[in-house]
């Protein structure tokens, strides 16, 4: 606790748009900085826990899943987190822009549609029954990006902002990644 933490990696990363790079390269340097959905038990990574999500439900017919996040969470810029945000960054994946990557948009397949129906509930409709959904939504690619953050920006291949427990500070390329403590996480 207010310390440096040190990571040695292999290389520079690509970019450092999560959704955008398969490397593990940018996922070891950047994911310290963001939250998903749900993320994987790291005492038993065969269970999903919540993350973003405090909680959440499967319809009896299972294509309906219901996620109830936690209120009060904020972006490092102070703008707090909503279910459109949560939305926005998954339809960006299942739906890329022009010049955006989407590596993952085969795993997000059984998606059909995304429903925000307040601030706090998204609810994803798939088009059959998924036994692997949880789990592609709790890897650590599958972070939450700012829906106005990354519409200002264009992508994340240079930015990193999400509403994890480090800040970025400072990218010096070869050299260093630097982050400070998020002091609201």
């Amino acid at each position: 606790y207010g310390g440096i933490f040190n990571i040695c990696t292999g290389g520079d990363p690509i970019s450092l748009d999560m959704h955008q790079e398969l490397s593990f390269l940018t996922e070891n340097v950047v994911q310290c900085a963001y939250n998903g959905i749900t993320q994987l038990d790291p005492e038993d990574p065969e269970e999903v826990i919540g993350d973003l999500a405090k909680s959440w439900e499967l319809s009896k017919d299972g294509l309906t899943y219901t996620f109830h996040l936690h209120e009060g969470v904020q972006f490092h810029d102070g703008t707090p987190l909503t279910a459109e945000d949560v939305k926005f960054t998954f339809d960006r994946e299942i739906n890329p822009p022009k010049g955006i990557l989407a590596p993952r948009r085969a795993d997000l397949e059984p998606v059909d549609k995304i429903e925000t129906p307040d601030k706090t509930t998204v609810k994803f409709i798939l088009k059959y029954p998924s036994g692997f959904f949880l789990d592609v939504i709790s890897t650590g690619f599958q972070v939450i990006y700012s829906k106005a953050f990354v519409e200002k920006r264009g992508d994340m291949k240079k930015d990193v902002m999400g509403t994890g427990p480090f800040k970025f500070k400072h990218y010096s390329l070869g050299i260093s990644l630097e982050y400070v403590k998020n002091p609201n996480y």
